[in-house]
């Protein structure tokens, strides 16, 4: 139960911070763990690979903005992308479409976390 806690806590600290570029190895220190030791512990609990999923993270928190009318470019530069390509290209990956033909079909709401 304490590493769920500990999990959930950390995954709060991403959602809370998700427009800003977030270190891994902060990650596991607020864990209090190694980093080699929390990579595997959130892969095995959570399904992904830290990294990714703060990538899925990011581009769930976008979405909801692209939805809401921002503009792309403006969305790509306030979740760390360096380009609008990059962004794109990382959101068409994960989504499977490109950004301007996802928002006409996506829900309305905010990302849900996984472990609540």
């Amino acid at each position: 139960m304490e590493q769920l806690t500990m999990l959930q806590q950390v995954i709060d600290y991403i959602d809370d911070h998700i427009k800003e570029e977030i270190a891994p190895e902060l990650l596991a220190r607020l864990a209090g763990y190694s980093p080699y030791h929390f990579y595997r512990l959130f892969q095995k609990q959570i399904g992904y690979t830290l990294m990714d999923y703060v990538l899925k993270r990011k581009l769930q928190f976008a979405l909801y903005e692209l939805i809401n009318g921002k503009k792309v470019v403006e969305i790509a530069m306030d979740y760390g992308f360096e380009t609008h390509a990059g962004f794109t290209k990382a959101f068409k990956k994960c989504f499977g479409s490109p950004p301007s033909l996802y928002k006409l079909h996506c829900p309305l709401s905010l990302p849900q976390k996984p472990l609540r």
